[in-house]
């Protein structure tokens, strides 16, 4: 946690981030829905209930720190399915809506049909008037997203990627949108064999990739190797950090009591992933698109979401080198 000088240096310096000139003023950060208003209940258990006051609160200081954005999931207080209230809120702070986090169950032959007709229509019906352009799931099975012992056998990671295939297809052609999938660590595509396997296993004119720096990692992959590899997929960019225990990481996936007792999910610097080279290749594919800071709601140890924002923006300026809008 920061002490005051730290706290108040950091939240001064963002309001003078684009004074400083980068290399990555045509790409787009936002901040995670889930930092700014909570998703419920947290993995420690805490209630998040925000207020409308709460949640023009949140934004506007997402705003002031130099985000473009936000990126939430569905059902977080009033956001997003209250659809002209968000567009409200949304232009009182000054931010627009990246996308919203979407997926289910695309493995069940009884449930996936249903799984893509849902995603299709909120794309349809809410992210297209919004402007979004993009819309990024999480692929999960009959157990949800949780992940099945001894991984995700091969019938229903190729069963996952038929259905993505098609729901990715709908998007593009009727829609005229992208379409990416993000593997996350206990979910049905956590390693790099299931990853590669939807990968190989869908049209890359439908199906993209959403990386999350630690997911990857947390899943015993390279982020700047998925990232370097995989450059003409890449649909939009996750960014968090881990221990630095974790740099590099080829043991056992930790456990979801682990993140419960101590949050995998650690601020920018902290050591786990090699973001110098992660932007290098950015820069070098000269990436011009949304870059989403997906952090859980701060735990009551971690101190406030400004906080949070300070940190997290600090290192994109000062290590980073990136170049955020004022508002």
């Amino acid at each position: 946690m920061l002490n005051r000088r730290e706290f108040i240096g950091a939240g001064l310096g963002a309001l003078a981030v684009a004074a400083r000139g980068a290399n990555t003023s045509k790409m787009r950060f936002a901040y995670s829905g889930t930092a700014l208003f909570g998703a419920g209940v947290n993995p420690m258990g805490d209630q998040f209930t925000k207020t409308d006051q709460e949640m023009m609160d949140a934004l506007k200081l997402c705003a002031r720190y130099g985000y473009h954005g936000i990126e939430p999931f569905r059902g977080q207080g009033t956001l997003p399915d209250d659809l002209p209230k968000l567009k409200a809120m949304l232009a009182e702070a000054g931010l627009i809506l990246s996308t919203v986090s979407g997926g289910g169950d695309l493995i069940s032959p009884d449930k996936a049909q249903a799984t893509i007709d849902r995603n299709f229509s909120y794309t349809r019906d809410v992210l297209k008037p919004m402007g979004c352009q993009h819309l990024k799931i999480n692929i999960g099975g009959p157990r949800g997203l949780q992940r099945p012992p001894g991984g995700t056998p091969i019938e229903q990671l190729k069963e996952a990627a038929r259905n993505t295939n098609e729901l990715g297809k709908r998007v593009t052609q009727e829609l005229g949108m992208k379409m990416g999938f993000h593997p996350h660590i206990w979910s049905p595509i956590e390693n790099e064999h299931e990853m590669t396997v939807i990968l190989e296993n869908t049209d890359p004119r439908y199906v993209g990739l959403v990386p999350d720096t630690a997911h990857l990692l947390l899943g015993k992959m390279d982020p700047v190797k998925v990232l370097r590899d995989h450059y003409s997929r890449i649909v939009a960019i996750h960014l968090k950090d881990t221990d630095s225990k974790y740099r590099n990481w080829k043991g056992p996936t930790p456990t979801q009591d682990e993140h419960r007792q101590h949050n995998l999910y650690q601020p920018m610097g902290s050591g786990g992933v090699d973001f110098e080279g992660f932007f290098r290749v950015l820069r070098e594919h000269n990436y011009s698109y949304w870059v989403d800071l997906d952090y859980d709601a701060a735990r009551k140890e971690e101190g406030t979401l400004e906080q949070q924002l300070a940190v997290n923006t600090r290192y994109l300026r000062d290590k980073l080198k990136v170049e955020l809008k004022v508002a």
